[in-house]
Order: structure tokens, then sequence, then C-alpha cells
């Protein structure tokens, strides 16, 4: 019991945080997907009127709200994908060998290596994101990025065409 004839005031401190927006980017790895060309026939075959300008944004407006939610449910985690993968194919190469199983191991095989590819695609991208986001500065980044360029150019041999 509060011993007072004044009202208790509840006052909240916390400060929600902003909620940053979204913003449509789209990945180099979706081209990898069988269904990420016919989502963007489907998305780009709408009929619009107007100029040429305005059917064009129209569009990719389209592409972007059909590619958002399916790219939730396609991409997921490849980390965690190839992991599982990983796991998945040790685990396959422990049982004796049959064809049945041979076949599940390739197909898995072929998986895990378009699941790497995709990560490596999506590392890719962001690597390049980096480079245009520092890259122009005269900066420390760009230096090692020049240095480590410089690096993977220089020949340090030259061998003829028997091979010495």
């Amino acid at each position: 019991m509060i011993g007072s004839d004044h009202s208790p005031i509840i006052v909240h401190c916390c400060i929600p945080p902003k909620r940053v927006p979204y913003v449509f980017k789209f990945e180099s790895m979706w081209c990898t997907s069988e269904n990420c060309k016919d989502i963007i026939s489907n998305a780009w075959a709408v009929n619009l009127r107007g100029s040429a300008m305005f059917q064009l944004v129209q569009k990719l407006k389209k592409c972007k709200g059909a590619l958002r939610p399916w790219s939730k449910m396609e991409s997921g985690n490849n980390v965690e994908k190839i992991k599982v993968l990983k796991e998945h194919l040790a685990l396959m190469q422990l049982h004796p060998f049959s064809q049945e199983q041979f076949d599940k191991e390739k197909q898995l095989k072929e998986e895990l290596e378009i699941t790497m590819l995709r990560e490596e695609m999506y590392l890719h991208q962001r690597s390049r994101i980096n480079l245009l986001n520092f890259g122009d500065k005269n900066s420390a980044f760009f230096h090692a990025t020049v240095i480590q360029r410089r690096q993977r150019n220089q020949m340090s041999k030259i061998r003829d065409e028997e091979g010495h």
C-alpha cells in the first residue's frame, strides 16, 4: 500500500529501437535456382499502360514483390545447409556400398556443390559491396585490397613448353 495522497506515475524509459527498413537487393545466387527465372518471367509478363519508364518501374516492383517472399523460403542459411549436407554425406559413407546408396550419395554431392556455389556467390557479392562502400576512400582497406590484388597478379616464374 502506498502511503501518499498522490497518484503513482508509471514511467517507461526504454525507447523501442527503430526498425531499419529492409532494402531489397537482387542476389546473384538466386540465378542458380530453377524457380527464379519463372518468378521473374511471370512478374514481368504483366501488361501495363503508361510511359516506358512507368512500365519499367512497375515491372521491377512486381519482380521485387514476387522475389521477396520466394527468397525467404528458397534461400535460407547456406552455411547451415552445407553443414547438414556434409553430415548426411559422412553418415552415408559409413553404410555398405550398393547402387542405390551410390546414387543417393551422388545426388547429395551435387546438392552440396550447388549450395557451396550459392554461398560463394553470396560472399562474392558482399565483398564487392564492401569494395564499393569502402574502396573509394584513401583508406587502409583500399590499400590492403590493392596490395592483395598486386600479389595475386604477380608472376614469379615462367615455364616453357617442356615445363622448365
